[in-house]
């Protein structure tokens, strides 16, 4: 059996698959973390922190844990995280010098607010680096297109990436900001990229397949292979650049996820792709309770699916 929750994270995105094992013991993988709060807007909410899924799923080990890209929404929960759970490997596009480990990122209240989410970002993530390493994770920054064989089963994963100057020019602002010589120019341009330089992960379950992309742009993303998959997460929230109509004519999903908060104003979800993901006749989710008319909001701490025998199980469809 496979089982994959998009957790409701509000803000953010945290993604946990589990492959069955031998005896019994699952091979977990998170991909991403949400953000450092998950602040419930209504007593009706469901949302809840990364670490605190795994903790009342009984979770007490990932195998593997995947940053796709260091925006705040998708690393702000990793100190949680390595104070709570044992992760075995962790894999970033970008990991400060290890002489920075441990030591705080100054956030500069000066910086326009894309800045201060770096800056917060890498605080973090730094932070949180010697806390997993203690603890005996393996701790790798990829820059190179991975294959990752799930042990056990008929399961791989393909992790890709963009051209390799976006990574050359994310380490060089991002090592800037360790040693606190970064502009608020500096920080601004690469806000502005880094969700193309977003880690796409691509799953294959026997004859089922997976396709994770981060928040890659679609203007991006076209410019790469795009493979055929029965589930999709949207980038970038469901904005209106994380998808295009030849992004699903190449990837034919039956099942389309769009991990995002019930309250955000900044056409996320967009009404736009929404009609348009229905139109091709997906399946559409939402990992929080997203208000559209006529369709009743559904409240649940994460949208489930689940692969047995090649047959897919899902719950909470919008």
């Amino acid at each position: 059996m496979f089982q994959i929750d998009f957790i409701n994270v509000g803000y953010g995105d945290s993604i946990l698959m589990q492959f069955d094992g031998e005896y019994g013991h699952a091979f977990r993988v998170l991909i991403d973390c949400g953000d450092f709060h998950t602040e419930r807007n209504s007593p009706e909410s469901c949302r809840i922190s990364a670490a605190d899924f795994l903790m009342k799923n009984r979770i007490e080990e990932i195998d593997l844990l995947i940053l796709s890209h260091l925006h705040l929404d998708h690393v702000g929960g990793l100190q949680e995280i390595a104070g709570k759970i044992r992760v075995k490997e962790l894999l970033s596009n970008y990991l400060p010098p290890e002489e920075y480990w441990g030591h705080h990122v100054k956030i500069n209240s000066g910086f326009c607010p894309g800045s201060q989410n770096l800056q917060h970002a890498l605080d973090i993530l730094s932070e949180s680096l010697p806390i997993l390493s203690a603890d005996g994770c393996k701790i790798r920054e990829i820059r190179n297109p991975e294959r990752i064989m799930i042990p056990k089963q008929d399961s791989e994963m393909d992790i890709t990436l963009s051209d390799k100057p976006i990574y050359d020019l994310q380490k060089e602002i991002f090592d800037k900001a360790c040693d606190g010589t970064a502009s608020d120019t500096d920080l601004h341009r690469l806000d502005l990229f880094i969700n193309n330089t977003s880690l796409r992960v691509y799953v294959r379950i026997g004859n089922k397949a997976l396709m994770l992309p981060g928040d890659v742009y679609a203007a991006e993303w076209n410019n790469y292979e795009i493979p055929v998959c029965n589930f999709l997460k949207v980038p970038h929230h469901g904005h209106s650049d994380g998808l295009r109509e030849e992004i699903l004519q190449k990837a034919r999903p039956e099942y389309v996820v769009i991990s995002v908060s019930d309250d955000r104003e900044d056409n996320c979800p967009s009404m736009e792709i929404n009609n348009l993901i229905r139109k091709k006749g997906a399946h559409l989710f939402f990992t929080d309770a997203v208000k559209e008319p006529d369709r009743k909001p559904k409240y649940h701490e994460s949208v489930r699916f689940m692969i047995r025998a090649d047959q897919i199980e899902s719950a909470h469809e919008n």
